[in-house]
């Protein structure tokens, strides 16, 4: 009982810092686990780091690096020199079962999803765009995690949407994927091991470029050109 509570409590406070004009609804995560709460602490913890007077990507990377240090995670990568010469400004970290345990914060502040949502269910069952752009979307990511190195996604820039959006809102995202690369997990006495993967892209929410008749998710069925 005590765990659910304060599960509860840590998502309430993150979802303030975050508010949306809607959300899908005001749900806790159902079967909180003593490694969410944890996680949930990490996110709040890297939260208090964000100075507003700093640009929003340096902003970012000081909260992104210190969540991987606090969650003894870490890439051989330089995270920083990566978004800052590629451009691509919104980042996620997915663990092995692509379950997102990290997002670029500023982006919560157009995504329509609450942080338990987020915690509770993976990337695929949440969004969703056109089929047959999946398996080359997981073709990278699993590329970046077996072969232990940074991919640059072979994907157009296309649509995306939420699969449980607010009754009478339509949430579009036009997404142009960029890379993907392993994070570790540090073990003591062990060889270090892949943990997840951190992903990169562009995405900004879209109005104009949704043709009206496509607009419901379960018949959007169009790339961008």
């Amino acid at each position: 009982m005590q765990l659910a509570k304060e599960t509860e409590y840590l998502i309430s406070r993150l979802n303030e810092k975050f508010p949306r004009a809607h959300r899908i609804s005001k749900r806790t995560i159902s079967a909180p686990t003593p490694e969410i709460l944890q996680n949930l602490k990490r996110l709040e913890r890297a939260q208090c780091l964000f100075n507003h007077k700093k640009p929003i990507i340096d902003a970012e990377i000081d909260m992104a690096l210190y969540y991987l240090t606090d969650s003894g995670f870490y890439s051989k990568y330089d995270i920083a020199e990566i978004l800052k010469t590629s451009g691509h400004y919104v980042f996620e970290i997915y663990d092995l079962d692509y379950n997102q345990i990290y997002r670029s914060f500023s982006f919560l502040r157009f995504d329509t999803y609450d942080i338990a949502d987020l915690m509770s269910f993976s990337n695929f069952v949440l969004y969703d765009r056109e089929d047959y752009l999946l398996p080359f979307v997981q073709k990278t990511t699993n590329e970046a995690i077996e072969k232990e190195k940074l991919v640059e996604f072979q994907v157009p820039k296309h649509i995306v949407w939420e699969n449980y959006g607010p009754v009478n809102h339509n949430y579009y995202w036009e997404m142009k994927l960029g890379r993907a690369f392993p994070i570790y997990k540090q073990c003591d006495g062990h060889q270090d091991k892949v943990a997840g993967v951190f992903v990169t892209h562009n995405t900004k929410q879209v109005f104009d470029r949704v043709p009206a008749h496509l607009l419901q998710p379960q018949n959007v069925s169009f790339l961008i050109r």
